[in-house]
């Protein structure tokens, strides 16, 4: 097996590597791709897993990180969107949770902090304002009562000292007249009795003894 002679020849002559003899032996065959042989070959062997061959070939290749052997390990296909593979793959895997990949990747890469990775992974996007997140989320978390956020926030602020955080928590807005609130306040609060503030205060103006609230003017008069 694995040899071939020719008509009057007075030995026979083993085939080369990448070939096999055929059924007759009269001359040798080179293997398809996806296969290989060694020499004084019978037959051709089909290439491992991860691996891939052309036409005629003594060994198998081994697909490079980012890609898969084909079905028929005739070629190596690029991994796609959201997948990867290390060397010698026969597959490619998904990619984790918080990560993602752009296609023909041999790792997935953390999504930066304010973002997360997209339902297919091919991507990262900006969490909506009002949201946060850390690297490598794959969910953006609420603020927390009483600070707010902007769009691909990595963490949420407080408001400035006369405001409030809207109810999407998207920003913040002035206290009205009447309302006053401190740096890291939850909301804005309504003024003492016999006291009163201007819009976006941060205290409020009590009224000296023997005066009184004018609540229309918002002053103190006697």
């Amino acid at each position: 097996p694995g040899t071939y002679s020719e008509e009057g020849s007075s030995k026979c002559i083993s085939c080369p590597a990448g070939t096999k003899s055929s059924n007759n032996r009269d001359k040798c065959m080179p293997c398809p791709a996806g296969h290989y042989s060694d020499e004084a070959s019978s037959d051709c062997s089909v290439c491992p897993f991860g691996t891939y061959s052309n036409k005629g070939s003594k060994q198998c290749i081994i697909c490079p990180s980012g890609t898969k052997s084909s079905i028929n390990k005739e070629k190596c296909t690029s991994c796609l969107k959201g997948y990867f593979s290390y060397d010698e793959s026969s597959q490619c895997s998904p990619c984790p949770e918080g990560t993602f990949s752009p296609g023909n990747s041999s790792h997935c890469t953390a999504c930066p902090a304010g973002t997360i990775n997209s339902s297919n992974k091919d991507e990262c996007i900006d969490c909506s304002a009002g949201h946060f997140s850390f690297k490598g989320s794959n969910k953006c978390s609420i603020c927390p009562l009483g600070t707010y956020s902007e769009k691909g926030s990595s963490d949420c602020k407080y408001c400035n000292s006369g405001s409030q955080p809207l109810s999407n928590k998207n920003g913040c807005q002035i206290c009205s007249s009447k309302y006053y609130s401190k740096e890291d306040s939850f909301s804005c609060l309504e003024c003492p009795v016999n006291s009163f503030s201007l819009k976006n205060s941060s205290t409020c103006i009590k009224c000296s003894e023997n005066y009184y609230l004018d609540r229309n003017k918002y002053q103190c008069i006697k």
